[in-house]
């Protein structure tokens, strides 16, 4: 039985790194080709079903609830969708799965225990990183698509936005493990991130970044002279290439966006770029629909009706498509999840749990902001499977400490007897 869960944790180890890229190859197909292979989707089914098996072998309460909710699922999306077509089902149940995967991921993820959380996470920000600025430098040559108009690069994605969450991820883990390393490097981290991000092109990316590292400066910091010193210039610098930036984004269709959305709504309209319009078209016949579309939700095939199927502020997006019912169980496991995160006992003297932990909550914290003001978080299969892997790793790391094989010493008996014996 442990080789088969050793296996089954491999496979979903190597799974997980090919996350981003499938999405990737899946936009390519559609941009060039015109074909839907739904190669992402078929990806990630196999994904979710390599974590019920192994939550099957590990864990039987966390199995059957995993599996309840998907059977739950399905229900709610057939009698959703009786009368209507089967695309509107398929929807319906795809959106289901995205909005469940970061809890089942989570379960599976937290039970892994016989590979190092420390080798994975080094490995996939790389190899995802590696896959997003490819995605952005085939924009810039002319292959992938623009963010907006002929602003951004998101090279084969399908949304902006979903890359923003996904570098608030990448960053939040990769500048604490590098602020470990030193200021030097811990900059040096930031400034790379926050390029990838400007080059996407989207006020969530860029601002996302920005709260991260500013998070992790603030909660890792030490007044020492050193520190104090170094801040000093960071700040000066980073004053600098700020106004630099600024400069630069005066000059582009972004700054046309934000300006527009200013001179129409003030700050407020600035952050939800206009989503306030389309939250006051549905909410209307939302809330004067009958008990069965408060209580399940609209589903795809109503909220179609709509200009704008989405408003693209997630948590009510969630209670638009799911209704009530789903949506306080979605948010009361999701709380429930983050709580056994933010709550977690540190390890003594153990530093890559402490930043595995840290990194996992305040991107967290970063996500959830950007699900209220850019969407396209909390539902999007995009950002949701990497994100309820990336919130296992402080479990994962606790696991190797406590199973790792510790050393064999020989007792002080037998040494004295093998000195006699000298």
């Amino acid at each position: 039985m442990q080789f088969r869960v050793i296996a089954v944790e491999r496979i979903l180890i190597y799974m997980a790194f090919g996350l981003l890229l499938i999405d990737a190859v899946t936009g390519l197909f559609l941009l060039k080709f015109g074909v839907n292979t739904n190669l992402s989707i078929l990806y990630k089914i196999v994904f979710l079903m390599g974590c019920l098996v192994l939550l099957y072998k590990q864990s039987s309460f966390e199995f059957q609830l995993s599996f309840s909710l998907i059977l739950l699922l399905i229900i709610w999306a057939l009698a959703n969708n009786v009368t209507y077509g089967p695309s509107s089902l398929i929807e319906d149940f795809g959106d289901g799965l995205k909005l469940l995967s970061p809890i089942i991921v989570f379960f599976a993820f937290t039970h892994f225990k016989y590979h190092e959380a420390k080798d994975f996470i080094v490995k996939f920000v790389v190899i995802t990183l590696g896959v997003l600025v490819v995605n952005i430098v085939f924009t810039f040559i002319g292959i992938g698509r623009s963010t907006y108009g002929n602003f951004g690069a998101k090279g084969f994605f399908q949304s902006g936005n979903s890359l923003s969450a996904i570098i608030v991820l990448l960053s939040a883990f990769l500048l604490t493990l590098c602020y470990r390393r030193g200021m030097l490097a811990f900059l040096t981290s930031f400034l790379v991130m926050l390029a990838t991000a400007a080059a996407i092109g989207t006020k969530s990316a860029i601002l996302g970044v920005v709260l991260v590292a500013g998070m992790i400066f603030v909660l890792r910091f030490r007044a020492t002279y050193t520190q104090l010193a170094i801040s000093g210039v960071i700040f000066i610098v980073l004053s600098a290439l700020m106004f630099v930036a600024v400069k630069m984004l005066m000059e582009t269709t972004l700054w046309d966006r934000i300006l527009f959305f200013y001179n129409n709504g003030g700050l407020t309209r600035v952050l939800l770029s206009g989503r306030d319009a389309f939250l006051l078209e549905i909410l209307p016949t939302f809330t004067q629909s009958g008990f069965a579309d408060l209580f399940f939700g609209m589903g795809a095939e109503k909220l179609h009706y709509f200009d704008k199927a989405k408003v693209e502020i997630d948590p009510v997006d969630i209670l638009f498509k799911f209704g009530f019912l789903l949506t306080f169980l979605y948010f009361g496991l999701l709380s429930l999840v983050l709580g056994k995160v933010f709550t977690l006992p540190l390890l003594r003297n153990d530093p890559w749990q402490s930043d595995l932990k840290l990194a996992a909550c305040i991107s967290t914290s970063v996500l959830l902001f950007m699900a209220f003001i850019a969407g396209h978080v909390l539902i999007n299969g995009v950002v949701t499977f990497i994100w309820g892997a990336m919130l296992a790793l402080p479990f994962w790391h606790r696991n190797n400490v406590r199973y790792r094989p510790q050393p064999v010493t020989r007792a002080p008996m037998a040494q004295a007897t093998t000195q006699s014996h000298q």
